[in-house]
């Protein structure tokens, strides 16, 4: 709510990830489905956010690869074409408004406007206000995106990046497809924010909110593995299990009745 009050371009960018992301993962859908749905939703991201559609595009493309690997090597091959087809058919068209635009504005249809004003700024040799990105700046950048995510996803005091790596470490090698993709898209985004220099506090770590529909799966799978340990306590019957559904609800309801309200 509050970002998308803002009125900037974080909540449409977040939805075209969340439409691509789950029809890269989706296994009921058909390869040429799949593939339009990832293309429309890249196509339309590259227009509001062209980093967070990059990484949408190469986390879209894996995860198409590895749904038609499944599929046997013949089979496999034509499944890919197919959803590679459809993708590239409806990412040019939805992509097709923002180069027009861009050729108008800037001359160029790969040009955008945001680099006609401040030029490229990924990389540590860029710094068109304030000090020069440093390795230990880029640290220091990547820990408060982590420390804000922490504070304003959910305003828990319980770290939701830490609840989310529990989750995942407690179902190493049994992954499904979404949580494969919710992943790679969130440390692909973290990854290339690694090297921009600007960092902002506006309602949390504002410049992850494309990534936000995967962090809230990942989070949920990692509710889930922990609170179905069957682990016993040995006092009543009680499991681990038991105690983090307490935890969890005391949590929540602590957040819903103090915190939350106070934030908004």
């Amino acid at each position: 709510l509050a970002v998308d009050g803002s009125a900037m371009n974080h909540l449409p960018a977040a939805l075209c990830v969340a439409f691509g992301l789950g029809a890269a993962a989706d296994a009921t859908l058909s390869p040429g489905a799949a593939g339009a749905i990832l293309g429309a939703a890249t196509g339309i991201a590259f227009g509001l956010r062209p980093l967070d559609a990059t990484v949408l595009t190469c986390v879209g493309a894996v995860g198409l690869l590895t749904r038609a690997q499944g599929e046997g090597r013949s089979g496999g091959i034509a499944a890919l074409c197919r959803a590679l087809a459809a993708a590239a058919v409806t990412g040019l068209l939805t992509l097709a408004p923002t180069l027009v635009y861009n050729a108008a504005t800037t001359g160029h249809p790969l040009r955008f406007t945001y680099t006609a004003v401040w030029g490229s700024l990924m990389g540590f040799d860029r710094m068109p206000w304030g000090e020069r990105l440093t390795m230990a700046r880029a640290i220091g950048n990547t820990a408060v995106d982590a420390h804000q995510l922490n504070v304003y996803l959910l305003d828990w005091p319980l770290p939701a990046t830490v609840l989310i790596a529990v989750g995942l470490w407690m179902r190493r090698g049994r992954l499904d497809p979404s949580l494969r993709v919710a992943a790679a898209y969130l440390l692909g985004v973290v990854a290339s924010l690694f090297f921009y220099f600007h960092r902002d506090v506006l309602f949390g770590p504002r410049l992850l909110f494309s990534a936000v529909p995967a962090i809230l799966v990942l989070l949920a799978a990692a509710l889930v593995r922990v609170v179905d340990t069957k682990r016993p306590l040995g006092w009543r019957g009680l499991t681990v299990g038991d105690v983090a559904v307490v935890i969890l609800v005391a949590t929540a309801v602590l957040a819903a009745a103090s915190l939350a309200p106070r934030r908004l």
